[in-house]
């Protein structure tokens, strides 16, 4: 009865009911989904270049709740068909959202948005939205169509909680060193800040250096006193390092109060898709952070000799010690010196030993060796085609766990089942406090059921007729139920096992939470006569929770800043622990 109401009426119903009911209501068709995932979660995500959803959404009039709006896909706007309606529906629907807190904008959009309306070159889409507190933009590679190389500013927001602007220099932008210092003259209530800028030639931080000093010295002729972030987020190009090109020594404590940082991310890797394999590395100079005493994560995609100069520095200067999280985010192409794929690989300038990282092992411990309550490395466990290496990694690694015994959360991935194994008879049985155990690696359970993961651009698919493009679909569906059941097998094995070691351990605490990739598993206590759900030996049930779930655990890696700083803001509780 419901979904043949008005939409007026369906809305004003929707508005009254608990999340509980708007959560199953969202499930049951793509009008009631539409109406009730913003009040729901206040929150709307577009994957995908979409036009029936957009429109639908435009249509409906029930976008004035929303609070965060990301646009997540990074395609090119210019191979898109339809471009102009395209945009025409994004500025609208900003239009429709006046109390927007979060803004998310991927790809050549940023500049093109402005121009997608008649009558809009004197005005912005953006200026309009100074209820803004969270604001991330990703600008893509210079693009040869001279329409897509466009010129923007940026909007002096004055109540932005967190902003992260990456891939800056891509794009022609005028005074783009006066904008971003005139917003951070604005937002004097600004926590989050993330920086990346790609110069012309060579990788340098002159960018940063000279945001800094302009930054220094227009808050100082205000009488203004530096920032208090409490998360700094810094890509190539903005790496923190002594430039003689700039006076300007231990420069970051004139951009903010370091002993506010509680989280430091460095992409310190930076892959150049016009050199081949290169893949240049750009140290830090550590002792810019060594007023950081309160700093508790630090997020690297390559654990160098600098970052394990910073980690001891930290050690040293932090009474008591805060640091208890490293996130290790190489992807995957981490090689150490001494594995038998480095040694078969020619040297590089830029591929030497030098640039390679340090292997997890090497993690500093403080004293007591109880320091660190979370770890992520993305680096191998083990390799399969030495049963040397693989040896000395499985005695490597169970040492390194040993003293580790604070774990509660670790991020590793798994390649093959021999690291299958060296994570379940020598990792986990010396975890006592771990509760959150994640692989992030897609083609784990491709790699369990022999399947490949399909995965195809939707942008690609205008060309095809509708019969070819349900029979892709149909085969999608299919395979993506075969990984499901590959997945939920394995997380299966994970909790049973874990479940077993807690028989002969009291003092082990329950392990609540399994992810894959994005896929976050937990344990659920359930009515026994329940259907379809996955039944462990204690009388649990595993599901699998949303994706919106899974954010509130504050599990799933990757997420943007923006993201994660705003579901925090929104309140959402965490689910009680089993």
């Amino acid at each position: 009865m419901l979904t043949r109401l008005p939409e007026e009426i369906v809305c004003a119903i929707a508005a009254q009911l608990s999340p509980a009911t708007l959560a199953v209501l969202s499930c049951v068709s793509k009008r009631l989904h539409a109406i009730c995932l913003p009040l729901l979660y206040k929150r709307v995500v577009i994957d995908g270049p979409t036009i029936a959803k957009w429109r639908r959404m435009v249509s409906s009039g029930h976008l004035a709740p929303t609070q965060a709006y990301h646009i997540e896909f990074l395609s090119d706007v210019c191979d898109i068909s339809n471009t102009k309606e395209l945009l025409q529906l994004l500025a609208i629907s900003l239009r429709q959202m006046p109390g927007l807190r979060s803004f998310k904008l991927c790809g050549y959009w940023v500049g093109l948005l402005d121009q997608a309306l008649d009558g809009l070159e004197n005005s912005s889409v953006l200026h309009e939205l100074q209820s803004l507190q969270h604001l991330e933009t990703i600008l893509l590679y210079h693009h040869p169509n001279p329409r897509c190389n466009f010129r923007w500013r940026l909007p002096r927001f004055k109540n932005l909680q967190s902003l992260a602007l990456h891939r800056l220099g891509e794009r022609e932008w005028r005074d783009q060193t006066s904008d971003v210092v005139e917003v951070l003259l604005a937002s004097p209530g600004l926590r989050d800040l993330g920086l990346s800028f790609v110069p012309e030639a060579g990788l340098d931080n002159d960018f940063l250096c000279k945001v800094i000093s302009d930054f220094r010295s227009r808050r100082q002729q205000l009488e203004q006193p530096a920032l208090q972030l409490k998360s700094l987020h810094l890509g190539i190009g903005t790496m923190p390092w002594s430039n003689t090109r700039f006076d300007m020594p231990g420069y970051l404590d004139d951009l903010t109060d370091l002993s506010h940082l509680t989280s430091l991310r460095l992409d310190n890797m930076h892959y150049l898709p016009f050199e081949g394999p290169v893949v240049p590395y750009e140290p830090i100079d550590p002792t810019l952070f060594q007023h950081a005493t309160n700093l508790r994560r630090i997020s690297v995609e390559r654990f160098g000799p600098d970052i394990l100069c910073l980690v001891q520095l930290l050690q040293e200067v932090q009474s008591p010690l805060r640091l208890d999280a490293l996130d290790v985010l190489d992807y995957g192409n981490t090689l150490q010196p001494d594995s038998p794929e480095f040694a078969n690989e020619p040297l590089h300038e830029l591929h030497t030993p030098e640039f390679v990282g340090e292997p997890i092992y090497s993690v500093p411990l403080d004293k007591t060796g109880v320091a660190w309550r979370r770890l992520c490395y993305s680096g191998p466990v083990a390799w399969d085609n030495s049963k040397e290496m693989l040896k000395k990694s499985r005695e490597l690694l169970t040492h390194f766990v040993a003293r580790c015994t604070a774990l509660e959360e670790l991020i590793i991935p798994i390649h093959n089942r021999d690291e299958l194994d060296v994570l379940m008879t020598d990792v986990l049985p010396r975890l006592p406090n771990l509760h959150t155990l994640h692989l992030p690696w897609p083609d784990l359970a491709a790699f369990l059921s022999g399947l490949e993961k399909p995965w195809h651009e939707p942008y690609h698919l205008h060309n095809m007729s509708e019969e070819e493009k349900e029979r892709l679909f149909q085969k999608d569906r299919e395979l993506d139920r075969e990984q499901e059941k590959s997945r939920i097998s394995l997380v299966h094995e994970l909790f049973s096992y874990h479940l077993q070691l807690r028989e002969d351990r009291e003092e082990m605490s329950s392990l609540r939470y399994i992810a894959i990739e994005r896929d976050v598993y937990a344990r659920h206590w359930t009515n026994p006569s329940a259907e379809g759900l996955y039944r462990l030996n204690d009388g649990s049930s595993i599901i699998r929770l949303s994706r919106d779930e899974a954010r509130t655990v504050g599990i799933v890696e990757y997420l943007s800043i923006v993201e994660q700083v705003f579901s925090n803001a929104m309140g959402l509780d965490r689910p009680d622990p089993i």
